[in-house]
């Protein structure tokens, strides 16, 4: 495993659900400069000219443009947004199920004696 950076200024990223994780996705992305497309079921719970909140089920046609799609939805979602983002964005994390995306990310460390969460892992 190695760890994975992505340059997203300016790019755009697609989170799929807008629950705790795909909130917490949508703040990083946009630290990052990450133009971002929301599609979830939750009422717009961020305010920011750089996000797109779609209050909306998923549908592949949300992809377009992506450079990157974070699936933080249902199950069944998730396997929708990496399914079809295989042919359309640079990558997909999602979890999970890791084996299916393009790359995945673990919870954080619980056990961590820093106090830090501990790195990214990414899976070709």
């Amino acid at each position: 495993m190695f760890g994975l950076f992505l340059k997203m200024h300016g790019r755009l990223a697609v989170v799929v659900g807008g629950g705790e994780v795909g909130r917490r996705k949508l703040k990083a992305l946009r630290a990052g400069g990450a133009n971002v497309r929301v599609v979830c079921l939750e009422a717009r719970a961020y305010e920011d000219d750089g996000v797109e909140w779609l209050t909306q089920p998923y549908e592949a046609r949300h992809l377009g443009g992506a450079s990157l799609a974070i699936a933080a939805a249902t199950r069944e979602v998730n396997a929708r947004v990496v399914a079809d983002a295989r042919g359309v964005a640079s990558g997909c994390v999602t979890r999970p199920t890791p084996t299916t995306a393009t790359s995945s990310r673990p919870r954080r460390s619980r056990a961590a004696t820093s106090g830090s969460p501990s790195r990214p892992a990414c899976r070709p």
